[in-house]
């Protein structure tokens, strides 16, 4: 997958997932505006994806923000117990691209899945406060009206 392109579904699904509370929450926002125009409607639901990918990347640089000390971390004890001196990633990176493109394609395989697990923890993590109301399907039965 090319990099742009898998920058856009990573953000994406990220987005999504924390589409699990930003929408309901959203959603009832907008249902308790009693000044709310129907003609809205669809500005809004074609503001949707991209709504959805902005909060992708906003719930990643989070994740970068929170993780990155703990990398910061591990490095500086690899670099002690392993005696190496101080190599960036992009270093290492570019190696692998210009003498093992297959190491190159496993690390950008391994950094897409950090970004979607990061990003994941923090879309989630609103619903440990936060859990969407849901709507009554019992009461609208008709089996279940007495």
């Amino acid at each position: 997958m090319a990099p742009i392109a898998g920058l856009l579904v990573e953000y994406l699904v990220v987005g999504a997932m924390a589409g699990l509370w930003a929408v309901p929450l959203a959603l009832g926002a907008i249902a308790s505006h009693t000044g709310f125009q129907k003609d809205l409607a669809s500005v809004i639901v074609a503001s949707f994806v991209p709504a959805l990918y902005l909060v992708g990347m906003m719930c990643d640089l989070i994740g970068q923000k929170v993780t990155h000390p703990f990398k910061q971390l591990i490095e500086a004890e690899v670099r002690r117990k392993y005696g190496e001196g101080e190599v960036s990633s992009q270093q290492i990176h570019a190696f692998a691209v210009a003498y093992e493109p297959a190491l190159a394609k496993e690390i950008d395989t391994r950094s897409a899945r950090d970004r979607i697990a990061r990003g994941a923890l923090v879309a989630v993590a609103p619903l440990l406060v936060y859990w969407p109301p849901t709507p009554s399907f019992r009461a609208r039965s008709p089996q279940y009206s007495a």
